[in-house]
């Protein structure tokens, strides 16, 4: 929802316990990413890339500068998602954001057959990367 529009959604999901995660891309101006991060519920979510969400070999730039804009525009969490697809993607992003989200590269797994197993093992390596990190 934009945070322009969620007027009718915030009404319904404030009462309701449900905290509004908004989005933040690398175009956004800063006035606009001021008004995500104070409107967003929980923690905000940074979108790494331009285009759609998906795995990815590369993440560049863009969403660690990202980051850092939103680190300095909000004291709540920001996690970085969109390409996320790798551990070593995980910690690049979690190098200025306080986490990543993986969702694509999970959902391959579970579209492609994979175990209860593989994916605790798929998440299991994230996390030890994170850890070591």
């Amino acid at each position: 929802v934009p945070v322009e529009e969620q007027g009718p959604w915030r009404a319904a999901a404030d009462p309701a316990g449900i905290e509004t995660v908004l989005l933040a891309g690398p175009v956004t101006p800063d006035d606009r990413l001021a008004r995500v991060c104070e409107a967003s519920r929980g923690y905000v979510y940074g979108v790494n890339l331009m285009g759609t969400t998906g795995e990815r070999a590369s993440l560049g730039e863009r969403g660690a500068v990202l980051a850092k804009r939103m680190k300095a525009a909000t004291d709540k969490p920001v996690l970085m998602g969109f390409g996320v697809s790798t551990p070593e993607h995980a910690v690049e992003v979690s190098a200025e954001a306080d986490g990543a989200i993986v969702g694509t590269a999970v959902v391959r797994r579970i579209l492609e057959g994979g175990t209860p197993a593989e994916l605790h093992a798929f998440v299991a390596s994230l996390r030890t990367a994170l850890d070591a990190a």
